[in-house]
């Protein structure tokens, strides 16, 4: 499944912080969504998804639905289905995301792997290396501050990797 987009209906709520669904559907909708912090991180690439992943990932999206549902009567500038459709359209594609997401990793990655002979005394550390993690270090902020940056082509993907 190629997931397109995803909406975060904490923005609402949030002013500038993220609320997790728990929290929007105890404001949203005056219910407890008990989350387990085992479940939550428990492996959601393995397939099949076990029986309790199912569960908790289909009450999500229930509660997602229901908390969208409701803001919809307090905030209809905001939360119709054609203001919704039109945000989910302007977003940033998900593959977009994870591809900015593991170009920031490795970029941590690399970093770590430069640095790691040197035990945190960048003093000794060559110029040549500590340029390299400079410029790493602006790939991996970069990724993370410039959500609409274009999609690199497979030639731009082959100098960072």
């Amino acid at each position: 499944m190629d997931a397109r987009s995803r909406l975060d209906l904490s923005v609402v709520f949030g002013g500038g912080s993220t609320l997790g669904l728990k929290t929007l559907a105890r404001h949203a909708l005056g219910i407890d969504l008990p989350k387990t912090r085992a479940l939550a991180t428990s492996n959601w690439s393995c397939i099949p998804l076990t029986d309790r992943q199912l569960h908790y990932a289909a009450r999500d999206a229930w509660a997602g639905a229901a908390i969208a549902h409701a803001l919809e009567s307090r905030y209809s500038n905001t939360f119709s289905p054609t203001q919704l459709r039109q945000s989910l359209q302007q977003q940033t594609p998900l593959r977009v995301l994870q591809y900015k997401v593991q170009r920031r990793q490795h970029a941590k990655r690399l970093i770590q792997t430069l640095l790691l002979p040197y035990q945190g005394d960048q003093t000794i550390v060559p110029d040549w290396k500590l340029t390299l993690v400079r410029e790493l270090r602006q790939v991996a902020k970069e990724s993370l501050l410039d959500p609409m940056e274009p999609v690199l082509d497979a030639a731009d993907i082959g100098i960072i990797y």
